[in-house]
């Protein structure tokens, strides 16, 4: 996992450094039409002692055409790795009946690491509050590669390259190159992007742009409504990856 301030992007060499419970109701009247024009300031989400230690760090939304789209940040304060994390998060109404859910796998969250997950909505339901629970799931097939199999060589602005999606607020492309024992079948990276004060106003996957023996080439492109109100001021990376069927 990796932090940056984009006061650095240029040039960056960085190395790879993820719940039980229900969070705070938002305010009256959080209506997909009122998010869609402003989005409303998520409650302070304390830190809930979940299963297996797992916390809600932080969550937030945005609305972006026909979709609500949820996103967060997921912490394991216990003793132990955990896999294949399935995070649930319940949209509720105003008599805290669930109204929709969606759910989204975590790989792999390290002892007190961190990981961003994203769930989405379509944006015409009615809600007022959310509630989010994760589930550590039977283990799977595939093996899930840890965080120092992998190392960040760079992150850098590339406007304009690869997948850029138009009018993008937010662009960089990454060379993650794997020094595991163990090189991955397949990859994945998500950014997560914060405010000056440390609140999470996005979360994006990442394109796979080319791939080497030993690199992979992604890159990230966030537009204009794929992000909660607010200034990016830093950003974290998340790199992923799996050993299929081993």
């Amino acid at each position: 996992m990796i932090k940056k301030s984009l006061f650095a992007l240029c040039g960056l060499c960085l190395l790879l450094a993820a719940c039980g419970g229900a969070a705070a109701p938002q305010p009256a009247e959080a209506t997909a039409t009122q998010v869609d024009e402003q989005p409303p300031t998520p409650p302070h989400v304390p830190p809930l002692e979940g299963a297996q230690g797992m916390v809600l760090a932080d969550i937030n939304w945005y609305v972006n055409g026909d979709t609500l789209v949820m996103f967060g940040m997921a912490q394991n304060n216990g003793a132990s790795d955990l896999y294949d994390v399935m995070v649930t998060v319940s949209l509720l109404n105003a008599a805290s009946q669930t109204v929709d859910a969606g759910s989204r796998e975590l790989p792999v969250l390290e002892a007190g690491g961190q990981a961003p997950f994203i769930v989405t909505f379509p944006a015409d339901l009615e809600w007022e509050g959310y509630e989010a629970v994760f589930l550590e799931l039977p283990a799977g097939p595939n093996t899930v590669l840890y965080a120092q199999d992998f190392e960040i060589v760079s992150a850098s602005q590339v406007p304009g390259s690869c997948h850029s999606v138009p009018d993008s607020v937010f662009d960089l492309g990454i060379e993650v190159k794997q020094v595991g024992e163990m090189h991955g079948d397949a990859h994945e990276l998500l950014a997560a992007l914060f405010d000056p004060s440390g609140n999470i106003i996005a979360v994006s996957a990442a394109w796979i742009c080319a791939e080497t023996d030993d690199s992979i080439f992604f890159e990230v492109s966030v537009g204009p409504a794929e992000i909660a109100e607010g200034e990016i001021d830093g950003y974290e990376l998340f790199v992923y990856g799996y050993v299929l069927g081993g």
